[in-house]
Order: C-alpha cells, then structure tokens, then sequence
C-alpha cells in the first residue's frame, strides 16, 4: 500500500517528460546523497529509497529540473541540484516547521488566500507543509521574491524559498523522530495562477 500510494503521489505530481531529484538524508552522520530521476526511473529503485528511509529521511524537489544532456554536472559527472538546472517552476510550498505556532499560522494562511491547498503535509507533530500548484512555470526571480515575501507574512520558513529547494516526500518517515508523514486533501485536479499570489500584497 505505500509503494502505490507513493506511486500514486509522483505520478500525479510530475509529468512524464519531467525530471526532479530525490534526496536522502542520514541524520545520524549528515551525510546527503542527491539521486536525478524521472518517473520512470523513480518507479525502478523505489525499493532501493524505501530500503534507505529505514535509517534515511527522504526529500523531493517540488519544481522539476532539466534532463542529463542540458544539465550543469557536478564533480561526479551527475546533474547538479542548482537554480540553474531547474526547467520549470510548478508549485508553491509552505513550511510551517514551529510547533508553538504552525497550526495558527496554516489555519491563517488557508483562512487569507480564501482557496484550497492540492495538499497538507504533516510532517512532524504540529509541523505542516502546504502546497499550491501552478498553472504555468513563472520566472524563478519572481517567484523567490513572491515566496519570500508570503513567507515572512505567514511566518513559514524563509529557507526553503529557493527554486532549487526540498521538501519531504509524503508516505515516508521522518527520520528525525520516526513520524510517519501525514498527506491530507490530496487533489491535484486545481491548479493557480501565479498573479493571485502576486496580488496578496
């Protein structure tokens, strides 16, 4: 049942021709490992990433990135998780990593933007991720400063404003604390225009 609903998820967020990274994170030695997939590729070692969530926490790009061929490499000859490899922007991702307050500030964020999220993320007790998708790749420049700007208002995290940035994988557990992460309102059929963003302030 995780590997469908994990399937599922990807499936739903990324198209085909898309590429996107998966990171795996060893919070005990801080050791991080960058893996450039597709879905198609994604699918085949998905039992390798589960295998390592054992011991791993697992993370994903929200926005999609360039194929091998036009991509700068890193010192290992693999495309590099770098604003410059991104190919399109497609989401906006709240962090609400603050126990005390996240719960207050999600409520004020849904509650001011007046529309549905295609999803909550739960990823620690009272720590939620709350996305929004696009309709249509925006300029990064603009949309790190829109982010961050929405950012410093619904007091999410300013660190995760960066096209190139990770969030966690929903279905996964989080190795920090061994927290199951928790998707609600699942529902990828709606998506937005940047502008309603762009106009909140």
């Amino acid at each position: 049942m995780q590997e469908e609903n994990i399937m599922n998820f990807i499936n739903s967020y990324f198209e085909s021709n898309e590429y996107f990274f998966i990171t795996i994170i060893n919070h005990q030695n801080n050791k991080t490992t960058n893996y450039h997939h597709n879905i198609h590729s994604f699918q085949r070692n998905l039992s390798k990433i589960l295998y390592a969530n054992s011991e791993s926490s697992i993370y994903f790009t929200i926005n999609s990135f360039k194929d091998e061929e036009n991509s700068y490499l890193n010192q290992y000859k693999q495309p590099a998780k770098v604003k410059g490899n991104v190919s399109k922007v497609k989401a906006l991702v709240f962090d609400f990593d603050d126990p005390n307050s996240s719960v207050s500030n999600v409520v004020n964020l849904i509650r001011t933007l007046n529309f549905k999220p295609n999803y909550i993320l739960q990823t620690s007790p009272k720590k939620f991720q709350i996305c929004f998708m696009l309709n249509d790749s925006v300029d990064s420049l603009n949309w790190e400063k829109v982010n961050k700007i929405l950012a410093y208002y619904f007091d999410s995290d300013i660190n995760v404003c960066s096209v190139e940035k990770l969030f966690r994988f929903p279905y996964f557990i989080n190795r920090k604390n061994d927290f199951e992460t928790t998707l609600q309102n699942f529902d990828f059929n709606r998506k937005y225009d940047f502008t309603i963003f762009q106009k909140q302030f």
